[in-house]
């Protein structure tokens, strides 16, 4: 698995930015799975999900890593293409840029709303959820001359912190889903 894949096309940002399909290259991410294994964990019927994968896949998002034979049909192992999957900025400089940052930003709440979901929905005591839980939401002033700077630390701190980095900790880690959306404001 790549460290960083570049969205670099409307066509792959929109397969993207499908709600569904984002949650399912989020737990392929965290490992390889079936299409019934991602079912159970998204709590759908695997024939739903065979759409979904075929389009992350004919987008190179997602890949088959392993095929098995299971009596006579055969199943795909399925792994996210990539740890962290980035954004190419040309992408928003066309005529329809701001549309699909609009469809893509909604879809990326969604996801994290369904995150939230899930773990109210999980078997967790609401004590040890409120002693997991970090949710953080401010209004900041970031001058154009410290944006940059304020994008690198934050790169930086989501690196220190990444799979990639703690993968090798023996340590019980528990797994976090980050989402960050700033947007500037109108005045």
């Amino acid at each position: 698995m790549r460290k960083t894949f570049t969205i670099e096309t409307p066509d792959q940002l929109k397969a993207l930015s499908d709600s569904k399909r984002l949650e399912l290259v989020k737990l392929l991410v965290e490992q390889p799975l079936t299409a019934a294994q991602l079912a159970d964990a998204v709590g759908r019927d695997k024939s739903q999900l065979y759409y979904h994968l075929n389009e992350l896949q004919a987008h190179e998002l997602i890949q088959v890593v392993e095929t098995r034979q299971k009596g006579n049909l055969i199943e795909k192992v399925y792994r996210a293409t990539a740890g962290f999957y980035a954004l190419d900025r040309r992408l928003l400089q066309n005529e329809h840029g701001m549309e699909m940052m609009s469809v893509s930003a909604n879809s990326i709440l969604d996801s994290a709303a369904a995150e939230v979901n899930r773990l109210a929905n999980s078997e967790m005591s609401t004590e040890e959820i409120e002693a997991k839980l970090l949710h953080f939401h401010r209004l900041i002033r970031i001058p154009q001359s410290r944006r940059k700077e304020f994008g690198e630390r934050i790169s930086a701190l989501l690196e220190e912190f990444s799979m990639g980095e703690i993968n090798g900790n023996t340590n019980k880690q528990d797994l976090y889903t980050w989402t960050l959306l700033l947007c500037p404001r109108p005045e």
